[in-house]
């Protein structure tokens, strides 16, 4: 953890916290930053500020600890708008964290003609068991600016969803004709883009209807490589991409 998070309602009118035992971050604080009474660590608030804290009270069972504003000046994050067909909950809890530590302002997740339906209904998305991955990375990128996260039954449902989409809109495909090269580096767009909505597939690609969606709603087909990747894979690479156009 290079930032230890918590939220609002975890905060008390004077400014305090309590970490039980069981909490992971009672367990860093201990085990990994092995400190004690009277040592202070980095705290973000999210969606408020940064801050150090410092421990006031320390046993075996729970930690008291004093918060100090440093900073109510919340890094923004790139405006980036991810569509993304679901995957294997193992692979999405890892894309939660990284995804989140990337910056993006908004994930909608969406059930792909060619996935498997119930990867949205699982034990991830129950009593908001997503949020630990999205706070792993948060702490990993020093941030406290969750992304805002949906979920769509499919394609065509996430993009009619009421959001603001911006004029520069791409589809992942490694057969477009217009590569990433091609679109920003040898047209020298890079100061034009304002915000960007991207679409990547789940494991298995998009149907040929879904494609046909995207690009009524215009989505251009764009290639990063023309290699098959791997969600995962095709996801950090894109972002990394995007996130230097701001």
């Amino acid at each position: 953890m290079n930032l230890i998070l918590i939220t609002q309602s975890e905060l008390s009118d004077d400014n305090q916290f309590i970490f039980h035992h069981q909490d992971e971050r009672f367990t860093h604080i201990l085990k990994i930053l092995k400190l004690s009474t009277g040592d202070t660590f980095k705290v973000g608030i999210i969606r408020s500020s940064f801050g150090r804290a410092t421990i006031i009270s320390l046993s075996n069972t729970q930690l008291i600890a004093q918060y100090h504003v440093i900073s109510s000046n919340i890094n923004q994050n790139y405006p980036i708008h991810l569509f993304l067909g679901a995957v294997r909950p193992l692979v999405m809890r890892r894309l939660l964290k990284d995804i989140s530590s990337m910056g993006v302002t908004t994930l909608s997740l969406f059930s792909s003609d060619k996935g498997e339906r119930s990867y949205l209904d699982s034990s991830l998305w129950r009593d908001n068991q997503f949020e630990k991955h999205v706070m792993e990375g948060l702490s990993q990128a020093v941030s406290i600016n969750p992304p805002i996260i949906h979920r769509y039954h499919s394609l065509s449902e996430a993009l009619s969803a009421p959001s603001i989409l911006p004029s520069h809109r791409y589809i992942l495909d490694p057969y477009a004709k217009k590569t990433w090269k091609d679109e920003f580096i040898l047209s020298k767009q890079l100061v034009n883009v304002n915000s960007i909505s991207l679409i990547i597939g789940s494991e298995r690609g998009f149907s040929d209807q879904e494609m046909t969606i995207a690009q009524q709603r215009d989505f251009l087909p764009i290639s990063i490589t023309s290699r098959i990747l791997r969600t995962e894979t095709a996801t950090i690479a894109t972002l990394t991409l995007a996130s230097q156009l701001f």
